[in-house]
Order: C-alpha cells, then structure tokens, then sequence
C-alpha cells in the first residue's frame, strides 16, 4: 500500500457497542467527532438499551455537521458485547476496524497515529497495536502503556503469540485497528454468552496472526468504575475463566501437550488468581481444585502457579512464598497436599 492511499483514502471503521451507557455516550460519541482523520465510519450498535442511550446519539448525530459517517444499528433482541462487536464487523466497510467501547474515549489524534504507524512499515499488516491510558476516579495507571523494548513491526506467529499471550500486547479487543478482511478470513469473532470475551478472542487471534505494527503513542483511554463489580460478580467471573480455560484446552491438538501448557500458563490462568482475593477462603479452594482438573494435572502442579495461588489465598509471608515457590521440590509437595485437601 502506499502513502497517499493510507493517509488520504483508507476508510477506518469505528465500531461502538451501546447498552446502559447514557451517563457516558455522549463523551465517547465526542471525542470520535473530534478525530483529526477524517475518513471513518462509526457504527453505534444499539444492544436493545433500556436507558436514554439512543436518544443521545441520534440527537448528537442530527447535530454533527462533519464529514465522519455516522450510523446507529439496531438489535431486535440483546446480544451482550460480544454479539454487538460481531455485528459491527459484519455491518462495517472499513478496511481496518477499530473497536470503542462506549464508556471510553480517545484522544483526538488516535486514529490518526494509528494509521500512520500502518504506513510507516512499509507494508501490508494485520494489527496495528496502540498504548492505553487507564483511569479509575482520580487514579491514572499505564500498565497498557506498550514498552519502548518492543520492535516497531514483527512478522511471523511465533514471537507476537507470545507476546500477546505474556500480555506484552494488551489481550484487549480495542485500541487497535484490525484488518476486516483478516478478521472474517480467520472467522475470528467473538464468543456470545461469555464474559471475559476479549480473553478468549485473544487466544484466537493470537494462534493466527502473523503480523503485527505498535503504535507508541497514547490512543485509547479506559475508564474502571470500582462500583461495577460485587462478589457475585467475581464468582461469575471465576466461573467464565474455568469456562474459558476447559475451551483453551479442548481446542488444542491433544497431542500437543507442550503447546497446551505454554497457553494455559500464560496470562489466562494467572488473571484467574486475582479473582480468587474476592471470595471466601473455602469457595477459592474449590475454585482452584476446579482449575486444576480443567488444566494439566501433574504436569501443572510442578509449575508455580497453583503454588502461588495457594500462597496468596493462605496470606503468607512473602519470603516463604519465595522459598516455596522457587524451590522445585517444595513447591509440588505443597501443591499435591492443599489439591489432596481440597479433593477431600
């Protein structure tokens, strides 16, 4: 591709789920029209909001005056998140799309450095990866912020799947732009019925892609309400990892043990583990007994991670944490006695 085609021709296709965001949408709806490129679509799916969400964006829409094409598509019933972006997909034109969600927003120039990060390589790739600034009340985090260690391209499955799958690239549906076409080519849409479905739409994405530029800028900001989630969320939760990890291992080559490992030991079992800190002490030990027989048996209790599991739900001090969990032969002992208690 070259640079007049990317820069001045390209159409960019924003896709926003709505549902119970009124307090919220016209932020995100604002800072899409601020956009300093201009040549976007943007798709508000409305999930069958029950609040005043729609309202807000078509009286928004009827003001705009600018050259971004704005659209509203409607569900005949609720589909959750996932189905919304599903919808978005198949309903967008772009060739790149680029997932919002509608209690976030970005920063006006985001789309425009993604885009010319796309150019810059020189080529033809899959995902265009950007940094994230995350807020929770008066608390800012950069944790999604991408490491200047990272190469400005890479080609090639192998390092970018571990990559993402080490949560060096965020395993986030947005704050990204993605070819369409790669997309629907790979089938990779998202799991209806599940929460935590960029997890398991990252396990997907990550065993196909096979390039991948980084956009070092700040193009994304992610907004955490610390009321949004009770302790029956947190079960909920745990219930959808132990549903998504048993997909994990199901989906992988039964001969492949090695490959099945390096997945589950990944990122995907260790976001797990902070979910554990939300429940009783007794419901975490079943939750972990759970994850061990979804998981790899033998092959997992000698790796650290039920020992860290075990060492953060019992509180004990950090250096016997370190000494159990660094120390081979201690750490398996300590993890067949607490699975043999928990199997009684």
């Amino acid at each position: 591709m070259g640079s007049n085609l990317l820069i001045d021709q390209m159409l960019v296709s924003v896709v926003v789920p709505v549902y119970g965001v009124e307090k919220y949408i016209e932020r995100c709806f604002k800072s899409v029209e601020e956009q300093t490129y201009p040549y976007l679509e943007c798709l508000f799916i409305d999930d069958c909001s029950l609040d005043n969400s729609r309202n807000i964006l078509e009286s928004l829409i009827d003001q705009y005056e600018g050259v971004i094409d704005f659209k509203i598509v409607s569900h005949q019933k609720n589909k959750g998140l996932s189905g919304a972006r599903n919808t978005g997909l198949l309903a967008s034109n772009g060739e790149y799309v680029y997932f919002l969600d509608s209690d976030d927003d970005i920063p006006k120039d985001s789309i425009s450095n993604l885009v010319q990060t796309l150019d810059k390589v020189n080529g033809f790739v899959e995902m265009v990866q950007g940094s994230t600034m995350i807020f929770q009340g008066e608390k800012i985090f950069n944790r999604y912020v991408l490491s200047s260690r990272l190469p400005s391209v890479i080609h090639g499955n192998a390092q970018i799947r571990t990559n993402i799958l080490e949560r060096k690239t965020p395993v986030t549906a947005w704050n990204r732009l993605i070819s369409r076409k790669f997309l629907l080519e790979n089938n990779l849409y998202f799991k209806e019925g599940i929460i935590h479905e960029d997890e398991y739409w990252g396990f997907q994405l990550a065993r196909k892609i096979d390039s991948i530029a980084y956009c070092f800028d700040v193009t994304y900001n992610h907004y955490i309400n610390p009321n949004s989630i009770t302790t029956s969320g947190y079960k909920k939760s745990l219930d959808n990892w132990l549903f998504i990890l048993s997909l994990i291992s199901d989906e992988i080559n039964e001969n492949s043990r090695e490959e099945k490992i390096f997945y589950l030991k990944s990122g995907y079992s260790g976001v797990f583990l902070k979910s554990l800190k939300f429940v009783n002490k007794e419901e975490a030990k079943l939750y972990i007994g759970k994850l061990y027989e979804v998981c790899l048996g033998n092959e997992w209790v000698s790796s650290d991670l039920f020992a860290k599991m075990y060492c953060s739900l019992y509180n004990l001090p950090y250096f016997v944490q370190n000494f159990i969990v660094k120390v081979v032969p201690v750490r398996v002992l300590f993890t067949r006695f607490l699975l043999s208690m928990v199997a009684k």
